[in-house]
C-alpha cells in the first residue's frame, strides 16, 4: 500500500539529525508483531530512541543511576528483501530473507540511487530498452513521454472495467493474517500491455520510487493509468515490485495524430533482482479492486504512443558485504514475547480469501476471517473470551464495497476500585453491577 511512501518522504522532508527512519515489508503491523518482513527488534528500537531524546527521569536520592545513553544508530535503515528464487510469489506472509542498508541521510539515498538508476524507454515490440538514466530522468522532470514508437505506431491497452487487471493484486490493507499478499503476476500481465528488459547479470538493489512515463492516444472520457513494475523469473513467474497509478483527462490525449504524455511515481519500493532475472512494466487502464473502475459506459480504451522507465538502483557501495554488515550490526534483535495462556472454545477457520472467476459472471471479490473463540487463563484477563469475524466484500457491478467487522467480549468484569457512575445504584459499578458476565461488544461497519 502508499504506507511505504511516508517515511522516505518524512525523512527527506525533515533532514538528516531530525528523524530516524527504518522500512521493511511487516504489512499493516508493527515489527515485532508481523509475520512478515525481516525481524526487527521494536520495542528496544523504541526505548533506545525515547532514552536518546528524553532520557529517563531519575528521583532524587532514590539511588537509581540514568542508563547509558544508547549508541548512535543511522538516520535511515531499509531492509532489501529477496524474492524466493523457485516457486513464484509468497502471498502469506513469513519472515523475509534479504539484507540491511543504511544512510546518513534519506537525501544521500535517494541521491546516491539516482545516480546509478536504471533507465529504458519503450519499445513497439515489447521491449524496454536501455538509456543513459541521467537523460532519461530529466526527461520525466519535463514531462516528455520518452521516444515515440516509430511510423506512429501503438501498443493498444486491451484490458476493461468487464474484464479488469488485478486478480493477483493482494490486499491493500492487510494485516499480515492469511494470503493476502499479490500473487503471480502473469494473470494480470496478460490483461496489460506488457514491456519486458534485458536479464541482469548481477544482484540488483532497487530502492527508491521508480518513475514511468506513458505516452498515450485516445479520445472520450477521463480514467486513470496503472504501472506495474514486476520483476521476472528465469521460470517465468512475475513478483509485483511495485506499482502506481495516475488520472488522465482524455481530452488532453487529442486525436489519433497527437499524443499526452502521463507521469506515473510508483510506490516505494527495496527489492534485490537477482542474477539472470529481468524486469517487466505492465501498463493498464483498471487495477480492480485496489481502484474502482469507471463504468462500461465511460470508459474509453487507449493506446500507447511510448513511454520511458526510469528505477533507482543502489550503488555496490551500499551493498557489499562489509556495508551489509555494517547495517545489520545496528538492527535491533526480534524480541520474544510470552503470550497469555489462552483455552480455545472454538477453532476458527482462518483467514479465506474467494476471487471470482469473470467468465463465469462472477463479480465479488471476498475475504473472510474466523479467528475462532479464546478464554484467556491468565491475570488480568482471567475468563475474558473474545470471539472475533470480519468479511471484505468488493463487488464489481455496483462499484461498492463493504466491510463488516465483529468482535464480541464476554466475561467482563469492572475493577473492585472502578468508581461508580454518577446515579448508579449502590453495590454496582458503572450499572453493571459485581460479578457481571454480559459486557458483549460487536461491531460492524459498512463502507
Amino acid at each position: 500500500g502508499g504506507y511505504s511512501n511516508a517515511p522516505p518522504r518524512l525523512a527527506l522532508a525533515l533532514g538528516a539529525g531530525q528523524v530516524t527512519a527504518v522500512l521493511g515489508a511487516w504489512v499493516h503491523n508493527y515489527p515485532h508483531l508481523s509475520q512478515a518482513g525481516p525481524g526487527f527488534g521494536f520495542l528496544a528500537e523504541v526505548l533506545a530512541f525515547w532514552r536518546l531524546h528524553l532520557g529517563d527521569e531519575v528521583k532524587p536520592g532514590s539511588g537509581s543511576e540514568r542508563p547509558p545513553t544508547p549508541p548512535p544508530v543511522p538516520p535511515v535503515r531499509v531492509h532489501v528483501q529477496r524474492p524466493p528464487l523457485t516457486g513464484g510469489p509468497v502471498t502469506t506472509p513469513e519472515r523475509a530473507d534479504g539484507y540491511w542498508v543504511a544512510s546518513d541521510s534519506q537525501k544521500a539515498l535517494n541521491g546516491a540511487a539516482d545516480a546509478a538508476a536504471l533507465a529504458f524507454n519503450l519499445g513497439v515490440d515489447g521491449a524496454m530498452l536501455p538509456v543513459d538514466a541521467t537523460a532519461a530522468a530529466a526527461a520525466a522532470r519535463r514531462g516528455a513521454g520518452g521516444v515515440l514508437f516509430k511510423n506512429g505506431a501503438t501498443v493498444a491497452l486491451t484490458d476493461s472495467p468487464e474484464a479488469p487487471v488485478g486478480v493477483a493484486s493482494g490486499r491493500w490493507f492487510t494485516f499480515g493474517d492469511g494470503a493476502d499478499l499479490p500473487g503471480d503476476q502473469r494473470p494480470d500481465d496478460a490483461l496489460s500491455a506488457c514491456f519486458d528488459a534485458a536479464p541482469v547479470a548481477v544482484e540488483t538493489a532497487l530502492v527508491g520510487a521508480p518513475r514511468v512515463t506513458v505516452t498515450l492516444r485516445g479520445a472520450g472520457t477521463d480514467g486513470v493509468v496503472v504501472v506495474r513494475l514486476c520483476a521476472v523469473a528465469p521460470d517465468g513467474s512475475s513478483h509485483r515490485v511495485t506499482y502506481g497509478a495516475a488520472d488522465y483527462v482524455v481530452a488532453d490525449l487529442g486525436d489519433v495524430a497527437t499524443a499526452r504524455a502521463v507521469s506515473v511515481e510508483c510506490n516505494y519500493c527495496a527489492f534485490s533482482l537477482p542474477p539472470g532475472w529481468r524486469l517487466r512494466l505492465a501498463v493498464s487502464q483498471t487495477y480492480w479492486p485496489i481502484f474502482a473502475p469507471s463504468s462500461a459506459r465511460e470508459f474509453t480504451p487507449l493506446a500507447i504512443a511510448g513511454g520511458s522507465v526510469v528505477v533507482p538502483v543502489l550503488p555496490v557501495a551500499y551493498t557489499v558485504a562489509a556495508a551489509r554488515a555494517a547495517a545489520a550490526a545496528t538492527v535491533p534483535g526480534l524480541e520474544v514475547l510470552a503470550a497469555p495462556r489462552a483455552t480455545l472454545l472454538r477453532r476458527g477457520k482462518g483467514v479465506v480469501n474467494t476471487l471470482p472467476v469473470l467468465a463465469r459472471g462472477e463479480t465479488e471479490v471476498k475475504r473472510s476471517v474466523d479467528l475462532g473463540a479464546r478464554r484467556f487463563d491468565s491475570q488480568p484477563c482471567a475468563g475474558l473470551v473474545v470471539e472475533e469475524t470480519s468479511l471484505d466484500t468488493s463487488e464489481l457491478r455496483t462499484n461498492t464495497q463493504r466491510v463488516e467487522r465483529r468482535r464480541v467480549v464476554r466475561g467482563v468484569r469492572p475493577a473492585s476500585n472502578f468508581p461508580s457512575a454518577p446515579g448508579s445504584p449502590k453495590g454496582t459499578r458503572g450499572g453493571n453491577g459485581p460479578g457481571a458476565h454480559g459486557s458483549a461488544v460487536a461491531v460492524a461497519v459498512a463502507v
